[in-house]
């Protein structure tokens, strides 16, 4: 049997439980969550099974905080180490909402890290923001997200294996910092932006992609690993920064008004445009492509900065 059910806790070292059975960080006898105000200091929750949900925050002063078993979200909670100061944050194993869409997760690491071991929103949060001024390239480490809403992670984030980061209702996906992405990604917002501000790698394919409107922006330097699809709904705009991707291919599609500042992928890559169904394409730097594809369809095509296609190309965009 279960001997604890709630968890409150204010206290100045650090703080464990593990417990037969799962519990929620709740509202306890006029005590709101977990905070650990001594410094660095930190918090360790596990149980033998079942799951640890979070109704309330947890906060440390610069302490590592570690949820070691599946998480549930049951309020809109703030795990946090404070900003400006170093101290990781860990989640072993998955994470999900009591009910799609309905709490989000904000997790707030200062200089430390942030790693997620298991995927988020097998049942979807309502929104998931991630905090973390760490300069290394996985200070945010991913494996999986699924929301309803938005999801904004401030700081360089990592991932591993294939992995898909979905918003399927509302609220765009931005990552304000570098993206590296260890293998196949797929990104999906339904009705708002995705965005990349700092230089994006992929290891291997990737599709990113909204769904009824909303435009794409990768801001830095871009470098494939593999075929790279955006497309976009309702006209959104993509806008590529410099791409290079020896022997790829690059693939638009939608009816935005595109830019890419300049592409480089070797007289062996393929820049494939047989997905515009409307709106323009417009290469500002220098183009180098062994194909260039088109479609039956109207857009226009401005390649300002020169370059080389290698093979015949038809112009079949009218």
């Amino acid at each position: 049997s279960n001997a604890i059910t709630s968890v409150a806790a204010s206290v100045t070292g650090s703080f464990s439980l593990s417990d037969a059975d799962g519990y929620t960080v709740d509202l306890v006898g006029g005590t709101t969550g977990i905070t650990v105000t001594g410094a660095t200091n930190t918090v360790t929750l596990d149980a033998a099974g079942g799951n640890i949900t979070l109704a309330e925050g947890i906060t440390t002063n610069a302490g590592d905080i570690t949820v070691s078993r599946p998480a549930v979200i049951s309020g809109t909670v703030t795990v946090s180490t404070i900003a400006g100061v170093a101290g990781n944050i860990q989640f072993d194993l998955v994470i999900n909402d009591t009910l799609a869409g309905t709490n989000g997760l904000t997790l707030t690491a200062g200089t430390g890290t942030i790693t997620l071991l298991g995927a988020v929103g097998g049942t979807r949060l309502a929104s998931l923001v991630c905090n973390s001024t760490n300069a290394a390239a996985d200070a945010i480490d991913i494996l999986g997200v699924a929301t309803t809403g938005a999801q904004t992670y401030n700081g360089n984030v990592t991932t591993t294996g294939v992995v898909t980061l979905s918003s399927s209702t509302s609220g765009g996906i931005a990552i304000n910092g570098a993206a590296a992405f260890g293998g196949n990604v797929t990104v999906n917002a339904t009705a708002a932006d995705i965005q990349i501000t700092g230089t994006t790698a992929f290891s291997g394919t990737a599709a990113f992609t909204t769904t009824t409107s909303g435009a794409i922006t990768l801001g830095d330097a871009i470098t494939l690993g593999g075929t790279a699809t955006f497309t976009t709904a309702g006209g959104g705009a993509i806008s590529l920064a410099a791409v290079t991707g020896s022997g790829f291919t690059l693939a638009l599609a939608g009816s935005g008004a595109d830019t890419i500042a300049s592409a480089n992928l070797n007289t062996t890559g393929t820049l494939n445009l047989t997905g515009k169904t409307g709106g323009s394409v417009t290469v500002s730097g220098n183009l180098t492509t062994g194909t260039l594809s088109t479609a039956a369809q109207n857009y226009g095509i401005l390649l300002i900065g020169g370059g080389s296609v290698a093979n015949n190309t038809t112009f079949s965009n009218t």
